[in-house]
């Protein structure tokens, strides 16, 4: 079985284990969850195409409105982005909608 063939639960390994309610994370965060370097990640970012960019701000808005934002913490407390790839991507899928100035959480902490 080829990388491309195998069935989307066995790519999405941990994720799965998202409440159901957040499982709407695990598309985005397998397609644009990179991070292999910081000039790679930039690479990356410059090849968004609009219906990415429209794709990133949906689900922003959709974790913003009705996500419960605490089990996504108790999720990484679970697993570990260094030992999980798929936990990894869902990382770098929010810091990456940080990047693009994207609201996903209701209530942001402002800097001081």
């Amino acid at each position: 079985m080829t990388v491309s063939e195998e069935p989307d639960a066995v790519k999405a390994g941990v994720l799965t284990h998202l409440p159901e309610e957040l499982h709407f994370l695990i598309e985005p965060a397998l397609k644009y969850g990179f991070h292999r370097s910081d000039s790679e990640r930039e690479k990356k970012k410059k090849r968004l195409t609009e219906n990415d960019l429209e794709i990133l701000a949906a689900t922003a808005e959709r974790y913003r409105l009705a996500a419960p934002h605490g089990e996504v913490d108790d999720f990484f407390d679970r697993y570990s982005i260094g030992k999980f790839p798929e936990a990894a991507k869902l990382y770098w899928l929010f810091g990456l909608m940080d990047e693009l100035g994207l609201k996903f959480l209701r209530n942001p902490v402002q800097p001081n």
